[in-house]
């Protein structure tokens, strides 16, 4: 059986007056694949304060920056004000000639490729002779050395420095991005979302200090400061007899560029506020120069 053709509904006049003179228009879609570029580009979170440098105020992009600058990898800085067209919502992202897009989790790998785990050779189980153990060779007591501190610094003085920049009193040598001037209801939102960016902060430093997570967790700011003092003092003292590089290596490497950062961050503290961690930083005369002479 066939079916009745709909009848045709004229279009009211007001309405037909109205399409006239806004028409409906249709557009292609855009074109959102950016293409590749031409050099490695940074993608980094900023830009900083004018008064500090060209290096990113959030401690991870400035040890990517870092990075490559220490192991003379030539890259274009581009600044993002927000994570949230970064690959993963984390910075920093590098763009590479060949089109990859590389997540924070990989940028330090690309400028310094991690040499394969050195195997420790273990005691012959059938001897009772603690002399037939072949004793590790001094490159794998280095290696073992290295990750030991990058441990050490990962879990106390990142989580001590990500607390001076986002759970600390604001301060305008310390702005990761600057501060748009927004109306007031803008400003009133901005502040909630900023009451769930601090505890996402929050949550993050437990992370990395190896701690539960949660709203009913609780962040011991003066512990997180003092094991970042303390994390100070084992840096001093393990630096002394370096030359360049952490452990005397010839060429530098992520735990070099992540010293590099966060003292750097540390030393951009205004000297007018309570700040033990730049006060112990310039009592250890052997962090500070190094950190000097590491500056772009």
């Amino acid at each position: 059986m066939p079916i009745p053709a709909v009848p045709a509904v004229p279009i009211p006049h007001p309405v037909a007056w109205l399409f006239s003179h806004f028409p409906l228009k249709v557009y292609d879609p855009p074109y959102t694949t950016s293409p590749a570029p031409p050099s490695p580009t940074l993608w980094v979170l900023g830009p900083p304060p004018p008064t500090s440098s060209s290096e990113s105020l959030d401690p991870f992009c400035r040890q990517a920056q870092a990075l490559a600058r220490f192991t003379n990898t030539a890259v274009i800085t581009r600044w993002l004000s927000s994570t949230d067209s970064a690959l993963g919502n984390t910075l920093p992202n590098l763009h590479l000639p060949d089109g990859a897009l590389l997540a924070s989790t990989e940028v330090n790998a690309y400028f310094s490729p991690p040499k394969s785990p050195i195997v420790l050779p273990s005691p012959n189980p059938t001897s009772n002779s603690s002399s037939s153990a072949t004793p590790p060779s001094a490159e794998a007591a280095a290696d073992a050395k290295y990750q030991a501190f990058l441990s050490l610094v990962n879990t106390t003085l990142l989580p001590a420095v990500l607390a001076i920049l986002y759970l600390g009193p604001p301060s305008p040598s310390l702005a990761i991005v600057p501060s748009p001037q927004l109306p007031f209801l803008s400003t009133l939102a901005a502040g909630w979302v900023g009451l769930s960016s601090k505890r996402d902060r929050i949550d993050e430093i437990l992370q990395l200090r190896g701690k539960k997570v949660g709203l009913r967790a609780v962040l011991d700011l003066e512990e997180v400061e003092r094991e970042g003092v303390e994390t100070l003092e084992a840096l001093e003292q393990v630096l002394k007899d370096q030359v360049t590089w952490f452990g005397g290596a010839s060429k530098a490497r992520p735990l070099d560029a992540l010293n590099y950062a966060l003292l750097s961050i540390i030393l951009l503290q205004p000297s007018s506020t309570s700040a033990p961690l730049r006060e112990k930083l310039e009592r250890c005369p052997t962090l500070l120069s190094w950190t000097k002479s590491k500056k772009p």
